[in-house]
């Protein structure tokens, strides 16, 4: 049985793992660290996320399916904007790149930019992209280090002098790895009349088996998920990758290949063989059950479908 040293362990993958404890099924404990915030708790898993950005062929074609239906959608976004003055709240900001695009063709209004990530490195990441892509534009920016779980307080805090409307951005496919009431209700409840959500997801049109190939095939979407149990000292040898589908949802697993221990904060805690680690939990949403899902929370739901009828783009206004 190995003990790891302390210093290897990431406090909040940690923390994560007790409070949330484990199931068991078959004598196997199953410990859930299917949390979008965890990927990101640390130094290198931006760098990880930013190969599997530029690397992954299934999430190119994501983001090539958004950019270009909201090049399609600019005028509609900017006709219910409406006020002058804007805070651009990007959730998951990653590296930028959507938000200053979207940035580009709001010439016209006052914005601040507001990217929100739990990992400072992505929110430079994203200030240098707006600032790059919009060299001639003055662009206010106020950035917010912070989860998914404190939005209600992001959204106050951003609201400054003539900057009152909120615009809020969830793209690349963001809410398929939440779970989607949570989110929504926490986006909703800060919000002011008026206020926006833009929302980039995809539409479950393939098969769920062939989703499925597509994450096995996913070589860079590995070098960032196993990062989540690293950050508890586990060493790549001793996990094995297990994707599972479920109806229309993808899991995705790490099985331990050996006993182990670790020890932080004086709590010590016993893995064995078999044992298993939920990393990503991602859930794939057809046309109709997304549009009733978001017509719970939103006064308006405007959804526009790329011709493939694969990706959507939805503005939501309170």
């Amino acid at each position: 049985m190995v003990k790891n040293e302390s210093q290897k362990i990431n406090d909040l993958i940690f923390k994560e793992l007790i409070r949330k404890g484990h199931s068991e099924k078959k004598g196997s404990k199953i410990w859930n660290l299917a949390d979008s915030k965890l990927l990101f708790c640390s130094e290198e898993q931006p760098q990880a996320f930013f190969d599997f950005e530029g690397k992954s062929k299934y999430q190119k074609e994501i983001d090539s399916q958004e950019m270009n239906i909201i090049n399609n959608n600019i005028k509609n976004i900017k006709n219910k904007i409406k006020d002058k003055s804007i805070n651009i709240v990007d959730l998951g900001c990653g590296s930028g790149k959507k938000a200053a695009k979207i940035i580009q063709k709001l010439k016209n209004f006052n914005i601040r930019y507001c990217p929100v990530d739990i990992n400072s490195n992505l929110i430079e990441a994203a200030i240098d992209t707006v600032r790059k892509e919009n060299p001639k534009e003055v662009i206010k920016m106020q950035w917010i280090i912070s989860d998914f779980d404190n939005i209600e307080n992001i959204s106050k805090s951003v609201r400054y002098k003539e900057y009152q409307k909120n615009i809020f951005l969830l793209l690349g496919s963001t809410i398929e790895n939440l779970e989607i009431h949570e989110i929504l209700y926490n986006i909703r409840r800060s919000m002011k009349e008026g206020d926006l959500l833009i929302l980039g997801n995809n539409i479950l049109t393939k098969k769920p088996q062939k989703i499925l190939e597509l994450y096995k095939k996913s070589a860079t979407l590995e070098q960032l998920l196993i990062n989540i149990p690293k950050g508890l000292g586990f060493k790549e040898e001793e996990l094995e990758m297990d994707i599972k589908l479920k109806e229309s949802r993808i899991e995705i697993y790490y099985n331990l290949k050996i006993d182990k221990t670790i020890e932080l904060y004086g709590k010590k805690i016993e893995f064995k063989t078999g044992d298993k680690f939920l990393v990503l939990l991602s859930y794939k949403y057809k046309k109709k059950d997304l549009v009733e899902i978001l017509n719970m929370y939103f006064n308006e739901v405007d959804m526009k479908i790329s011709e493939d009828g694969s990706y959507t783009l939805v503005i939501c206004k309170k």
